[in-house]
């Protein structure tokens, strides 16, 4: 039974964990999609994505969906939402790191080219479009 109760802490712990929001620059922050996202965790992203967003003033939002991993399906219809949910406050979002394989699974069950957002193939990418430029010293 302890374990039961310490696994269930651990997973507790590990939500706190799980939306890694890096805030770039004033206005810019980055959302780094790693590993399975379940229902649980993608109503704790959505929310504290738009709560960041609103307290931090962020104009675009870059989500980088590289280390994604989809499980039952069930996120893309999440990240609809949380792109729609942006934009009605005023953020722009830019897909990075759409891997072909996410990109042929997922072309028969949402329409996610109809979404509200930029796709380009890395962050770099998204920089660029919002006009940014990384400066090597």
């Amino acid at each position: 039974m302890s374990h039961i109760i310490e696994l269930d802490e651990t997973k507790h712990h590990m939500g706190f964990l799980s939306v890694p929001i890096i805030p770039l620059t004033d206005g810019v922050s980055i959302l780094s999609l790693q590993g399975i996202v379940d229902e649980v965790r993608s109503e704790q992203i959505i929310s504290d994505v738009l709560h960041n967003a609103a307290e931090s003033d962020i104009d675009f939002f870059i989500i980088d969906l590289s280390k994604l991993y989809i499980q039952d399906n069930r996120f893309p219809k999440e990240l609809f939402t949380l792109i729609n949910a942006l934009y009605l406050i005023g953020v722009r979002t830019i897909i990075t790191g759409v891997t072909p394989a996410f990109a042929h699974e997922q072309v028969d069950h949402f329409d996610l080219t109809n979404a509200k957002t930029k796709y380009v193939n890395n962050i770099q990418s998204a920089l660029d479009y919002i006009g940014y430029h990384l400066i090597e010293k």
